[in-house]
């Protein structure tokens, strides 16, 4: 047995995933997951798929005959039993003279009418029961006849699989919760490589791999029948073929999106994966169901529209046939309309028919109109599951291919190996006349027949190793179209395609389309015919919370199904009525417990489903959460900037000029140089900064607008002072100390304890732009001039000004030898600043009395400038210039021109003082 479930292991490695949570795919996710495919191997595992299926066949049949003839081999290691009897406390005198062939069933009556088989490992503990085809239960506790009102209207009834099997007849369904087959049905279908049937009969072959629309109303039905899509996906079965088969299905229903996909056997509503049987709303009442046996999935809604995909690629689509869904434009894709005509179901996206003269299409002339016609129904309405899915494939280009031909030669070159596939499928041919391995399926009658034989060619022609599912898909349509006729038991040994199924199961010929599950165990009733497949074992049933393969558990072992019908995996609770109400499986049992939420918790509705969950700043399951300290656990989490932990969170006090969340961007707001450098401001005008220090009348950081020069020599310039008037006339040394303006009109004094503060702080340099009149017949002159230091002391100083250099610029290079303001010694300390109500009248050195009118011997600078405020040079007559002297407008010059604006002893028409960091734009040490 070890090396059955070595072999097991390697073909079902797939199994080990479908353990996994629940997943959600696609972008509107909150964490999107897409499918992995990657196949890796060793050892076993490398074998090719007929090798294993080969062996596991050899080993199930014997594993499966020990199973339903346990009896005929008794225990004959009479130690071994009184061992098991001391383990379960059965005295040892007892266990002496107790039969080895002694266990539970040892009971009467266990099973009824059915055998009762101990389990093989626990045989006092555990036990199963094969009941008769005529018994079901459990217990085989329940007989099963066909009466006359067993089964409703245009219905055929019979027992088998333990059930009373209801199946409509062709062409018919039943309404939902109905027991009369009354609503007349028609289907369009498609399988293989693939060949497609629509509603009215049409046949032909399309290849392409990009998804498209396979049937879906062309606008909207009448009421009351709702809009539905049906969306289909085809994939290259390997690389190299030019041949495709379905892989994935999509349908829209009553709002919902259920995507299936066919590689990993996985069922997707609105991108989360779900356990099958699905509901919507409940199970009591649905109006959307999705179920799932053995390789088919059937998806439907409570208007008749049911869709049957098989994970082996085949897909048929049933709706019913009544004046709302018939017409030639009321239904539209790759499966046609329903208006009784073959001919007029290839029909362009836009409306255009496209006249064909076959019902076997493409014809030979006709194979690009074709396809292109075909390719109008591609849509990108599809969830994808996979990296690079989007890369695909039109069913015009696939076709260039139109050869038949064997995977082992060139793709160029015709089908050599016709003769091979016909002689493969001609099985299928032999039924016709009721004759070899598929004799029973005579009934589908020729036509149906033919077209299987041709479709088995055509595709194990293009893939040899497509046999074996081509002959399985071809029987279990037989079996579903004639579901009272016997099949061949032995089918798969005549033709070689054993079956391999998973541990607990077996293969069988006639496999219940309603098997026993979790959710739904020993069902006794069934509308739908049996099907070729894998069966659990007696006393197993399907675990239906397990995608991608079938398992087989007991039913001790098995979750549970919540009120409205829907399956839960054992050991993964949920919750519901906004999380206030949790549930679990246990022993196979739904148990309910109100259990709300931590106050430090919310309920929170992700990707899957509800949940518990505790609030961001705090730890836990959901229900008992605690903080999380941040500021302990993280250390420098506040990059630059100290840490205080919160109930639940955190926040961070920034170090200066720090911003951010946790403090880690440097965006100063000093200066303009900073906007420039760190804000990206390029426009000249008014912006807001925060000065770093305190000043009179606004505190440390307060705003403080000022007006920027982004654009002169690199920008980033701060304008200090200029007017265009008499601005600075008759203010006080508290107003110039504070400052005052408006720097909109760029008529602005920044104040002096704002400069001493900013230049003190920082290095600064100090550019003077400069403007004269034109005069005399000279043309008007603007010229610039920097100092390269330029910084103001306190207030004990009187706010002293100190230059270390002349200035430079084209200013400079008029007066090369004498600065225009700055003609004092410059190693010290400049002169202070003074205004009119706080100047002392100055005794005017004998040097210069010959320069004064009259027999003055004093003189005041403010008083004698109109009341401005400067940094007046008292031993020099107030000096050489006078920046914040009184504006006048050209080209009227004042007589008295020694009272204005002044710069070099001469008058000017205008002037600007700006103050930019030494070093711009690398001037900071943060940088």
């Amino acid at each position: 047995m070890a090396l059955f479930k070595h072999l097991a292991l390697c073909l079902l490695l797939t199994l080990a995933a479908a353990e996994d949570d629940l997943k959600c795919y696609g972008a509107d996710c909150e964490v999107p997951h897409y499918m992995d495919d990657t196949e890796q191997c060793s050892g076993l595992e490398c074998e090719s798929k007929e090798t294993l299926l080969a062996m596991i066949s050899h080993y199930q049949k014997e594993k499966h005959d020990e199973y339903l003839a346990p009896l005929t081999k008794p225990i004959r290691d009479e130690s071994a039993v009184r061992n098991f009897l001391n383990e379960v406390a059965v005295t040892g005198d007892l266990a002496a003279t107790v039969s080895p062939q002694c266990s539970i069933c040892s009971q009467p009556g266990l099973c009824n009418s059915g055998q009762c088989v101990p389990d093989a490992r626990f045989p006092w503990q555990y036990f199963y029961c094969v009941c008769p085809d005529y018994a079901s239960g459990r217990f085989c506790q329940n007989e099963i006849k066909c009466k006359d009102n067993s089964c409703g209207k245009n219905a055929d009834c019979y027992v088998a699989n333990h059930q009373l099997n209801c199946i409509c007849k062709p062409g018919y369904t039943a309404r939902r919760n109905g027991r009369d087959c009354d609503m007349k049905v028609q289907q369009a279908c498609m399988s293989g490589d693939p060949h497609y049937v629509t509603y009215d009969g049409l046949r032909f072959d399309y290849q392409g791999t990009c998804p498209y629309v396979f049937s879906q109303p062309c606008t909207t039905l009448p009421a009351p029948y709702l809009w539905y899509s049906v969306r289909a996906k085809n994939e290259l079965p390997g690389k190299g073929y030019h041949i495709s088969q379905v892989s994935e299905v999509e349908v829209d229903l009553h709002n919902l999106t259920i995507h299936v996909d066919g590689r990993s056997k996985t069922a997707l509503v609105n991108g989360v994966q779900v356990l099958t049987p699905w509901y919507f709303p409940n199970k009591n009442t649905w109006t959307v169901r999705v179920r799932f046996s053995g390789s088919t999935f059937t998806i439907e809604n409570d208007q008749g529209v049911v869709v049957t995909f098989t994970t082996y690629n085949s897909l048929c689509v049933q709706v019913p046939d009544i004046p709302e869904f018939n017409g030639a434009t009321t239904l539209c894709g790759l499966a046609g309309n329903i208006d009784g005509k073959k001919l007029d179901d290839v029909v362009n996206k836009n409306g255009s028919v496209l006249a064909i003269k076959s019902s076997r299409q493409p014809e030979n002339n006709n194979h690009a109109d074709f396809m292109k016609t075909e390719d109008t129904w591609i849509t990108d309405k599809f969830l994808i599951l996979r990296p690079g899915q989007e890369n695909c494939i039109n069913g015009q280009t696939l076709d260039n291919n139109t050869n038949c031909v064997s995977t082992s030669i060139s793709l160029a070159q015709s089908c050599a190996d016709v003769a091979t596939a016909s002689q493969t499928c001609y099985p299928i041919q032999q039924a016709e006349m009721g004759l070899g391995t598929f004799g029973a399926c005579q009934g589908l009658g020729n036509d149906t027949l033919e077209d299987f034989y041709y479709n088995c060619i055509y595709d194990i022609c293009r893939n040899p190793a497509f046999k074996c599912t081509e002959f399985t898909y071809f029987l279990q349509y037989c079996q579903l179209a004639l579901p009272q006729v016997a099949m061949n038991q032995n089918w798969r040994a005549q033709i070689n395609c054993p079956l391999a199924c998973p541990l607990n199961a077996h293969p069988s010929t006639c496999t219940s389309s309603c098997p026993s599950t979790c959710a739904e165990p020993f069902p006794e009733y069934c509308d739908q015919g049996c099907v070729d497949g894998c069966e659990c074992d007696p006393g197993y049933v399907i675990d239906n919370t397990v995608t991608g393969s079938i398992k087989c558990i007991r039913l001790d072992q098995c979750g549970c199904v919540d009120s409205d019908g829907n399956a839960h995996r054992p050991g993964k609770p949920w919750v519901t009525q906004n999380c206030t109400i949790y549930h679990e499986c246990q022993n196979g049992t739904m148990w309910s417990d109100y259990r709300p939420c931590s106050d430090d918790g919310s309920c929170v509705l992700n990707s899957i489903d509800m949940q518990c969950k505790c609030n961001n700043g705090y730890r836990g399951d959901g229900y008992n959460c605690t903080d999380i300290n941040e500021c302990v656990e993280t250390p420098g989490i506040c990059g630059h900037g100290q840490c205080v932990n919160t109930p639940g969170s955190y926040h961070c006090t920034c170090d200066d000029f720090w911003l951010g969340d946790n403090c880690n961007t440097y965006k100063p707001r000093r200066h303009c140089a900073d906007l420039y450098v760190y804000w990206g401001v390029r426009e000249s005008g008014v912006n807001s900064i925060n000065p770093p220090f305190v000043l009179p009348q606004r505190a440390k950081f307060a705003p403080m607008n000022v007006y920027c020069d982004m654009t002169t020599n690199g920008g980033g310039y701060t304008l200090m002072s200029s007017d265009t008037a008499d601005l600075n006339t008759n203010k006080t040394f508290q107003d110039y100390l504070i400052g005052f303006g408006n720097p909109a009109t760029q008529s602005v004094w920044l104040g002096l304890e704002f400069i001493h503060q900013l230049t003190t702080y920082q290095p600064q340099n100090l550019r003077l732009n400069l403007f004269r009149c034109a005069s005399n017949g000279r043309p008007s002159l603007t010229t610039d001039c920097t100092y390269p230091t330029f910084s103001v002391l306190d207030s004990t100083t009187q706010y002293s000004v100190v230059i270390r250099e002349a200035c430079t610029g084209s200013e400079a290079d008029e007066h090369y030898y004498q600065d225009g303001w700055a003609r004092w010694d410059l190693t010290q300390n400049g002169p202070k600043f003074s205004t009119w109500d706080i100047e002392a009248q100055t005794t005017i050195p004998p040097t210069l009395r010959a320069k004064m009118e009259g027999d003055a011997i004093y003189y005041t600078c403010s008083k004698s400038n109109f009341n401005t405020g400067w940094w007046y040079v008292e031993d020099q007559l107030c000096g050489a210039a006078n920046l914040n002297g009184v504006r006048y407008t050209c080209p009227v010059i004042p007589v008295e021109n020694e009272r204005y604006l002044r710069w070099a002893e001469g008058t000017l028409g205008q002037s600007w003082m700006y103050l930019r960091p030494v070093g711009f734009p690398k001037y900071d040490t943060n940088m």
